[in-house]
């Protein structure tokens, strides 16, 4: 077997990486914990080893500006059409795990799919193996019961669960949807009304109204600050999943951010513009957008715990051509 096609799923920006399913990127503020943001998404502070592990973090540390991926389960709505292999491959990137979702998803797997139902579409945590745990009881300790060893061996690609190792990668199904719910900014409150003021007599020299006090005038964000927040928002659009949005938004931005000396902001655009197109097999659009990237990054570097196979062979024919 080519060792590209051992590799697991998604596409790389720098250190932070698509999985599966819904998933937003935190930025660690200050004071922020592990316990702290595991309750922030899910309510609960017990999802902290789950979001440390899936990080890779060998410690709990956190640092201001750090950014973490949080695995987020999405809800689906089924739909006329949709079939468990449609399902893997745009939530899993990979239609030949539509078996073990539908285990996991569905309480009968062979029925067929029906329009209307709603269906939990776990995330796949990144995990690596610890002493003296085994498949069943991963599936007791993520699953709540012992009889998913079998499905977790076939999500991994094990045969023999007896020749795990200790430190071994894993994907563990995360069922977990998440509890936060968008800030709203509260309405700015109209300034209390001021007593008329005495007459006086007319000035020969006109005055600038001053600036009611707690509303001191903010500098305009600037254009670059602008292409960052919505580059960012793309980016969050094809993390949770929504890539028809994210290849709209990614395509409008592009002439700009091309154009810019940003190199750093070029690089996340257009690995991320290759994955989108990757994820709707559209290989023209694949080779192009990895071209531009090889100008500005001629030996790109992918993960290779998480670049799947149908994007290596796509990046693979590029090179061909």
């Amino acid at each position: 077997m080519n060792w590209l096609q051992g590799i697991t799923i998604a596409l790389a920006l720098g250190s932070s990486m698509q999985l599966h399913a819904a998933q937003r990127v935190h930025t660690v503020k200050s004071g922020d914990s592990l316990q702290e943001i595991s309750t922030r998404y899910f309510g609960v502070m017990t999802h902290a080893e789950l979001i440390q592990r899936h990080n890779q973090m060998k410690s709990t540390h956190l640092r201001e500006g750090q950014q973490l991926e949080i695995p987020i389960a999405e809800v689906h709505t089924v739909k006329s059409g949709n079939t468990w292999s449609g399902l893997a491959s745009r939530y899993w990137h990979d239609a030949d795990l539509h078996r073990v979702m539908a285990e996991l998803v569905a309480d009968d797997p062979e029925a067929p799919l029906k329009p209307g139902r709603k269906l939990r579409i776990p995330a796949l945590a990144r995990y690596r193996l610890q002493k003296g745990e085994t498949l069943i009881a991963l599936s007791r300790k993520f699953l709540g019961h012992g009889k998913g060893g079998d499905t977790l061996g076939r999500l991994n690609g094990i045969s023999d669960p007896r020749r795990l190792h200790v430190g071994q990668k894993l994907r563990i199904p995360f069922f977990e949807t998440s509890k936060l719910t968008e800030e709203k900014t509260p309405p700015v409150s109209a300034p209390p009304p001021v007593a008329p003021a005495a007459v006086t007599p007319p000035s020969s020299s006109t005055q600038a109204p001053p600036t009611p006090k707690g509303l001191a005038t903010q500098a305009p964000p600037t254009p670059k600050g602008l292409a960052e927040a919505a580059l960012s928002k793309a980016i969050n659009r094809y993390l949770e999943g929504d890539y028809d949005d994210a290849l709209k938004r990614l395509e409008a931005l592009q002439p700009e951010i091309e154009k810019s000396s940003d190199i750093a902001m070029q690089r996340r655009l257009l690995r991320h513009l290759t994955f989108v197109y990757a994820a709707f097999d559209r290989a023209d659009g694949v080779c192009t957008t990895y071209n531009s990237l090889l100008k500005i990054e001629p030996k790109p570097e992918w993960n290779p715990d998480q670049v799947s196979p149908k994007v290596l062979n796509l990046l693979a024919l590029c090179d061909r051509s």
